[in-house]
């Protein structure tokens, strides 16, 4: 036992805990290099595709995130480019200041807890394939850790001004992701307590922390009013988000069943076990951490939709908890009272190490195919976009879709569409609410004395039961005016998506395109025929009519 957990055996175990963590991230990166943007990447960069061609967000662009979603976005693409493989180098670029974040957090004497927690948390993620990347919500995490790095570290130095990023990065983590807003104020009210505590001056700290505030505030604000948007987008708050917090709602039970993955809940109680021994729960950071997983937790429930990205902040800020305390176990004596400690975040480190690790790892080879199957339908419609006239579609093109793969395909052609809808949920409704006939007044007013020649109708329904499209049947008018004066081109139809593969009636991604009669893109039936005779991808199934 002694020898177990002596000094030796612990630099050992954190050095195979290294070398298997960086390994581990270093094929993330081979893995995923190759990722493309899926799901909700490509909408915040088509809607800035589309303010650069003049549309204002909130009265002719139809999206209903945050400012900060869309400028964040807008300056990774200045640094990293236009992309696919420059939205990967922002990602990693994300993960990278995550570690070095984390590490910092620790703080030097817990760095080693502060690795663990990042490596776990960048490992776990590599596995949840590219439809996850670059999501808001890890953007949101990454920010909070960087406030965390400069929080601690302006207390522990008794520097004021380190605040000023403390203060940008909260500022502009709420400007993407307002439900973590309250963080900010109970983190100040706790390292105000904590400088009394120590009978420091806490003033000076908190006015630099509102000044980095009020910077990324006056970006948001010269944002709106360039845009013109403070209309809009209160409009917006009062009328879209409601409704669409009201759609799809799991059970508060089946959300909380989702709140902590699996392999957490496996170190968990050796962390548990080794914050209490090492009485590593009592200070001021850890219940600073403590209280931002609480809000973590909060927003993950607030946004009421359970996906796995929405939990991210709680699970991070919980795994920082975590490593801290099983580091401090491990560099515990080596005095018979406190071999124990050391033998409990030895264990906890190790399970991460043969269990954790390889997991992860086994998933993100193990999916890797399927996954990157759920890109096929962009693929496609951009080929089929292409035959069709390429661009002579330019603002010719409509898009009823959501996340299916239509806006992924404009925008890697460039083409501005016919209006700014960056999804159908609004129109699509079975309940025509105020915000809903609203959209559709919208729409008409844009398009009804100028149609566009090309719709691509996807059969993803977000507030049906099953994905099909019956869902224009919800919008009588459109499907009218639809039968009279378009016609169908191709309909395509691809394998179900992985997270259906194993459901008894899995529904199968499909889109159709339609072209208007008389268009002058078809005067001899010629794109009809180009895009009929096409060989679909290998995922797609063909049927056509």
């Amino acid at each position: 036992m002694q020898g177990a957990v002596s000094n030796r055996s612990m630099v050992w175990l954190r050095g195979i805990f290294l070398a298997a963590a960086v390994a581990s991230i270093m094929n993330y990166v081979v893995l995923s290099w190759h990722w493309p943007m899926m799901w909700d990447a490509p909408v915040m960069r088509y809607v800035n595709f589309l303010m650069d061609h003049g549309m204002q967000p909130y009265s002719q662009i139809g999206d209903m995130n945050m400012p900060g979603a869309y400028l964040t976005d807008r300056w990774a693409t200045w640094v990293f480019g236009q992309s696919d493989a420059g939205s990967r180098l922002f990602e990693f670029f994300e993960m990278g200041l995550l570690i070095a974040a984390s590490i910092a957090t620790a703080g030097r004497r817990l760095w080693f807890g502060g690795f663990y927690a990042a490596a776990f948390f960048v490992v776990m993620h590599a596995s949840e394939g590219p439809l996850v990347a670059t999501e808001r919500d890890e953007l949101v995490m990454v920010l909070i850790v960087i406030a965390f790095a400069f929080l601690f570290q302006s207390v522990r130095r008794s520097m004021p001004s380190l605040m000023i990023p403390f203060g940008v990065a909260m500022a502009l983590a709420a400007s993407v992701k307002p439900t973590i807003a309250p963080l900010e104020l109970l983190l100040l009210g706790l390292m105000i307590l904590e400088l009394r505590r120590r009978s420091e001056r806490w003033l000076p700290s908190v006015l630099w922390a509102l000044a980095g505030t009020a910077i990324i505030t006056a970006v948001i604000l010269d944002f709106f009013l360039r845009h013109h948007a403070i209309g809009p987008f209160l409009l917006l708050v009062r009328t879209v988000l409601p409704s669409y917090a009201t759609m799809n709602h799991p059970s508060f039970w089946a959300m909380s069943r989702q709140l902590l993955p699996i392999t957490v809940l496996l170190i968990l109680p050796f962390a548990a076990i080794a914050a209490v021994q090492t009485r590593s729960w009592v200070g001021w950071e850890e219940k600073a951490l403590a209280a931002g997983a609480a809000i973590g937790a909060f927003s993950y429930l607030a946004q009421g939709k359970g996906f796995i990205y929405h939990r991210y902040l709680f699970v991070m800020l919980l795994l920082l908890c975590a490593g801290k305390a099983l580091d401090a176990a491990m560099r515990s004596g080596e005095r018979s009272g406190e071999r124990s400690r050391r033998a409990v975040g030895a264990t906890g480190v190790a399970l991460t190490l043969l269990l954790v690790l390889p997991y992860y790892v086994f998933l993100a080879h193990h999916w890797q195919s399927t996954r990157l199957q759920e890109n096929a339908m962009a693929v496609s419609i951009e080929s089929d976009l292409t035959r069709l006239g390429g661009d002579k579609l330019q603002s010719n093109v409509q898009c009823f879709d959501l996340v299916g793969g239509c806006l992924n395909a404009l925008y890697h052609l460039r083409l501005v569409q016919r209006t700014g809808t960056t999804g159908d949920m609004l129109f699509f409704s079975p309940v025509e609410g105020p915000e809903v006939k609203a959209a559709r007044k919208s729409y008409w007013a844009a398009t009804r004395n100028n149609p566009p020649e090309v719709i691509v109708l996807g059969n993803e329904w977000f507030q049906g039961t099953h994905n099909n499209f019956s869902k224009i049947d919800t919008w009588p008018e459109l499907a009218e005016y639809m039968q009279a004066n378009y016609k169908l081109v191709a309909t395509r139809t691809f394998s179900p998506k992985m997270q259906e593969a194993d459901a008894k009636d899995p529904v199968a991604p499909a889109y159709r395109i339609y072209l208007l009669r008389g268009s002058p893109l078809d005067p001899s039936d010629a794109p009809l025929r180009a895009i009929q005779d096409a060989h679909p991808s290998p995922v797609a199934t063909g049927s056509r009519k």
